[in-house]
C-alpha cells in the first residue's frame, strides 16, 4: 500500500492528496505536523519536506515527480497525456508554474516572513500570473482543454488558497474564478481537502476538515466539504460496524441537518 507523508496545509502536499482520491484507490495518508516534523522525514527526503510517498522500498519526494508516478503506476484516468509532444509541453508548464507561481506561494506560507513588502510583491505577481491564464479559460473547462490534467491539480491548492493570502483576482480574470469552481466540486477535491481523524475498516479513512483556513467564505465551504465526505464515509457498512455511526446520518434529527441541504452542484444527501 501506497504511504503519503502529508503536511495538512501544505499546499504541495494537497497536489498528491487530490491525484490519490482522482484515481480511487487504496492508500494511506499520514498527516505531519508542519513546524514539528518526526526525525523520520528528514530521514526520507534530505531537504526534510513533504510530501512524502513511501510504497515498498521507493521513497519519493517532490509533489510534481509523485504525482508522475502515481499516474503512471494507475493510469486510470489518466492525468499527464498520452501524447508525448502534449506530455512535454505540460511538464514545461508546470515547471513554469513552480518558477513563476509557487515560488511566491512560498514566500506567504513562511510564517517566520515579516516583511510586508516582499509578502505584496508575492501577492502582486501571483495575481499577475493568474490573470495571464484567463484567457486560456474562457473557451476550455480545463487547462488543457476538456480533459482534466496534472495542470489542473497543480494550480488548484493554489486557487483555494487566495481569500486566505488575501489575494484579489481583477475583473478580467472571472474566467479563473469559475475554473476554480468547477475543480472544488470534484468529489475527489472535497475528499482531498480534509485531513485523517483515525482509520477504520473502510477503503480509505474518516476524515475531519482542516480548520486552519480563515475567512466565512472559505470556512462554509469547507463545513459543506466535510459533512459531504462525513456523509459519505458513514454510508459505507464497514464504517458503521467499526464506528457506529447512524445509518441514515445526517438525515437522522439528532444531527439537526434537513434533509434536502445539499452540498454542492447537483448532489443530494439521500
Amino acid at each position: 500500500m501506497m504511504v503519503l507523508y502529508s503536511g495538512t496545509t501544505c499546499p504541495f502536499s494537497q497536489r498528491c492528496r487530490f491525484v490519490l482520491f482522482e484515481k480511487g484507490m487504496d492508500f494511506e495518508i499520514r498527516d505531519i505536523d508542519l513546524y514539528n516534523k518526526p526525525e523520520d522525514i528528514s530521514v526520507m527526503n534530505p531537504y526534510g519536506q513533504v510530501p512524502i510517498l513511501v510504497e515498498r522500498d521507493l521513497i519519493l519526494y517532490e509533489s510534481n515527480i509523485i504525482n508522475e508516478y502515481i499516474d503512471e503506476r494507475f493510469p486510470h484516468p489518466q492525468l499527464m497525456p498520452a501524447d508525448p509532444v502534449m506530455r512535454a509541453r505540460t511538464r514545461l508548464f508546470l515547471f513554469n508554474f513552480e518558477k513563476e507561481l509557487f515560488v511566491h506561494v512560498g514566500v506567504l506560507e513562511d510564517r517566520t516572513n515579516t516583511d510586508e513588502k516582499a509578502r505584496e510583491h508575492a501577492r502582486q505577481n501571483i495575481r499577475d500570473r493568474l490573470s495571464q491564464l484567463a484567457p486560456l479559460l474562457i473557451k476550455n473547462k480545463f487547462m488543457l482543454g476538456e480533459e482534466f490534467s496534472m495542470l489542473d491539480v497543480a494550480v488548484a491548492p493554489l486557487l483555494w488558497r487566495l481569500d486566505h493570502y488575501g489575494i484579489e483576482l481583477p475583473k478580467n480574470a472571472a474566467p479563473i474564478q469559475k475554473y476554480a469552481e468547477r475543480i472544488f466540486s470534484r468529489p475527489a477535491y472535497i475528499e482531498a481537502l480534509t485531513p485523517l481523524k483515525k482509520s477504520c475498516d473502510a477503503k480509505h479513512h474518516v476524515r475531519v476538515l482542516d480548520q486552519t483556513l480563515p475567512d466565512p467564505r472559505t470556512a462554509r465551504m469547507v463545513h459543506r466539504q466535510r459533512l459531504y465526505a462525513t456523509y459519505r464515509c458513514n454510508r459505507r457498512p464497514e464504517y458503521r460496524r467499526a464506528t457506529g455511526a447512524h445509518p441514515r446520518w445526517p438525515d437522522h434529527p439528532e444531527c439537526g441537518l434537513a434533509g434536502h441541504q445539499r452540498f454542492g452542484p447537483g448532489q443530494r444527501l439521500h
